[in-house]
């Protein structure tokens, strides 16, 4: 069945990249629940996460011809709009106060990994875990 979802998805992807608006709209509504429910695991605001995903799958449409196919496309989907979600909160229109962030009270094991892509990933996943730590002490 999944096998079926992503020939589906590859389908719907090559014909958006297109211009097929109506192939983008479906795998919008497809990834739509599972990018607000990214976006408001970070949030804990649903005004912010319903701005957050129409931002996102805006971005999506108009970069969706960038989109290789070296990941899931919810992965693709997923990294902006977390990407959105960090610029979001460090915006000067955002933030109520100049905060100091220090990271000395957290505790990261990072591999090392050669191969880049594990890298770019692990610090990804770096920036997420300092960026929910910063998060957190706000609110």
């Amino acid at each position: 069945m999944k096998k079926d979802s992503t020939i589906e998805d590859s389908l719907l992807i090559k014909k958006a990249q297109d211009g097929n608006e109506g192939a983008f709209n479906f795998l919008m509504t497809k990834y739509y629940p599972r990018v607000y429910a990214s976006l408001y695991s970070f949030t804990k605001s649903k005004e912010d996460s319903e701005d957050l995903a129409q931002q996102t799958f805006i971005k999506v449409w108009q970069q969706i011809a960038t989109f290789r196919g070296d990941s899931a496309f919810f992965t693709w989907v997923y990294r902006i709009a977390i990407n959105l979600a960090k610029n979001h909160f460090v915006s000067s229109s955002y933030k109520k106060d100049k905060i100091n962030v220090s990271t000395s009270d957290t505790d990261f094991d990072i591999p090392s990994y050669t191969n880049p892509e594990q890298l770019l990933d692990q610090e990804y996943l770096e920036r997420e875990k300092i960026f929910l730590h910063t998060y957190r002490r706000i609110y």
